[in-house]
């Protein structure tokens, strides 16, 4: 009789351990986390200041480009956001976006994937033929973005490229942007893609895609 007495008590005490520990989470090593994040007013666009109108990167006669380091004279446009503003700290407005956590992301739009390649590798935008027209070639468009801390586009150093590659993603921190958060200085220019073919005569179009990415 003790000893099932004994079992008893043991098993009671047992029970009420395992109880315990099952309910009784402070034993155990443990963390919270917390979630955040944000609702602005409105979505943001981004268009230029030409309201939709081609960058007019000037005429030029072939045998200007007689080397693939000639370029034309810079043309200088603006990236324009509307329904938001880039800032470096957020106050509290709805239509703030944070400049450290947002990014631009520039894609080539020729889509034919024979030619980009080259122009690309140039850090070129590849002309696009369209019917009807004839196309110049050998010739693609450079795009440059005015980087944070300069006054203006520099087209003397070799960095500061909108394409590298068909696509490229430049943190908005990398850029200038004014005072007003809702403009980007860019600039274009014509430029050679080859010395190994001399340029054509004919129109000159690209065409590229921006879009703004934020956290």
């Amino acid at each position: 009789m003790k000893h099932f007495m004994l079992a008893l008590t043991a098993l009671a005490v047992s029970s009420a351990a395992c109880a315990a520990g099952d309910n009784d989470h402070s034993i155990f090593p443990s963390t919270e986390i917390n979630f955040e994040g944000r609702i602005i007013a409105q979505a943001c666009e981004i268009g230029t200041d030409l309201n939709g109108a081609p960058v007019q990167l000037g005429t030029y006669p072939a045998e200007y480009f007689k080397s693939i380091n000639v370029q034309t004279a810079p043309v200088n446009f603006n990236l324009k956001l509307s329904k938001c503003r880039l800032v470096q700290t957020l106050t509290g407005a709805t239509d703030e976006i944070e400049v450290e956590t947002s990014s631009l992301t520039f894609t080539d739009q020729s889509g034919d994937t024979q030619t980009m390649p080259t122009y690309n590798h140039n850090h070129l935008l590849a002309p696009i033929a369209e019917a009807g027209e004839t196309t110049a070639t050998n010739i693609g468009v450079l795009v440059k973005y005015a980087k944070a801390g300069e006054p203006s586009v520099d087209f003397d150093s070799d960095d500061g490229y909108a394409i590298v590659g068909s696509s490229t993603t430049v943190p908005a921190k990398n850029m200038r942007i004014e005072e007003d958060g809702v403009t980007i200085p860019m600039a274009a220019v014509m430029q050679r893609a080859s010395d190994a073919q001399d340029v054509t005569p004919g129109k000159v179009k690209a065409r590229m895609k921006v879009v703004l990415q934020y956290k």
